[in-house]
């Protein structure tokens, strides 16, 4: 076999194992499965389970019963053998599989990832651990503080954590707070997106926008931006702000919606379609901010202002690294430009 293609197969099998115990899909005392269904799942050798198991032993997620298996650490044990001075990232659930990019979140890693690899940065991701991954708990925080030379969150951590103890360099992408000025930010050009969603509604010759969000601070805050730059213009705005996460709200066809999130937007129309039985972007006036949708295959084709996630990610890295080697340099938001897209191409 070759030697390069066994490497990557054996890193695979422990990527795709240690993200599955850190979204919570495997829970700590969860058997895995066995060497030879390990073997023919990954189509490598039994000596390349081994190893790949031994090392996920030896980082503290799998422990070894003799005579019964290989099972799921306690959370806790990750503090056996970390990797020291690596990067630390925090990210939602499922982000880590990005064998199919179908989400911003894989974007965002696969970036990571490959600026990581040309960078020679080892990243420890102790992420997602629990059944509440977006709310930190202070011996996840202690650990990747001491055994980091920085932070990569990717997620709306400020929405869940009032404050975050960063002892070590941060950088963090869907947050709006920086924590004290301990947190560089790494975003789409918001200024550029809500210039280009008032163009798109002064062409369609509308005066009045309604802006919706939920109510987390980044989505808040592009709400609130586009209000400003509208109104600025001489028209009017309603700013509706949402409380659920995966919030939804009924589009009256007679309104033009800039919606701040376009998971929000997706959901609005789906929820609009069991209501009324019309898909609000076909006829109506809608745009959103983020670019999911160019991500998403089974997201609806609406106007919404998207970025290059991958270069986010590696924006991430890069900032990061520049942090830790010059530790003294104040904390930066960094926008990244994107373009406005009207079809599904």
């Amino acid at each position: 076999m070759n030697y390069h293609r066994s490497r990557k197969k054996s890193v695979d099998m422990v990527f795709k194992l240690e993200q599955d115990i850190l979204s919570g899909k495997l829970q700590a005392g969860d058997q895995i499965p066995s060497l030879r269904e390990l073997m023919k799942i990954y189509s490598i050798s039994k000596g390349t389970v081994e190893r790949g198991i031994e090392e996920l032993c030896q980082r503290g997620f799998l422990e070894k019963r003799i005579g019964a298996g290989t099972f799921v650490c306690d959370g806790k044990q990750l503090n056996k053998e970390p990797l020291a001075g690596a990067i630390t990232i925090f990210t939602q659930g499922g982000a880590w599989n990005i064998s199919h990019t179908s989400s911003i979140f894989g974007y965002i890693l696969k970036g990571i990832l490959e600026a990581a690899k040309e960078s020679n940065c080892d990243l420890n991701s102790i992420c997602c651990l629990g059944r509440d991954p977006m709310k930190i708990r202070q011996e996840q925080l202690d650990y990747a503080n001491s055994c980091s030379s920085g932070i990569i969150f990717v997620g709306e951590y400020d929405a869940y954590n009032l404050d975050l103890d960063l002892r070590v360099p941060a950088v963090g992408a869907f947050v709006h707070q920086n924590f004290g000025n301990r947190m560089s930010l790494v975003e789409p050009d918001i200024l550029d997106a809500v210039q280009a969603a008032c163009n798109y509604f002064l062409s369609h010759g509308r005066k009045h926008v309604i802006a919706v969000s939920t109510s987390h601070p980044i989505y808040v805050y592009r709400a609130q931006l586009f209000k400003l730059f509208w109104e600025n213009a001489g028209n009017s705005c309603e700013l509706k702000i949402l409380e659920e996460f995966c919030g939804e709200t009924f589009l009256d066809e007679k309104e033009a919606y800039f919606i701040a999130s376009d998971s929000l937007a997706q959901n609005s129309i789906k929820h609009t379609y069991r209501i009324s039985g019309k898909l609000f972007h076909e006829s109506g006036v809608l745009c959103s901010i983020d670019g999911k949708r160019v991500c998403c295959p089974d997201f609806y084709p609406f106007p919404s202002y998207a970025v290059d996630w991958t270069v986010v990610g590696r924006t991430l890295l890069e900032e990061l690294i520049c942090r830790i080697h010059n530790i003294a340099s104040p904390v930066r938001r960094i926008n990244v430009s994107g373009r406005f897209i009207t079809d599904w191409k």
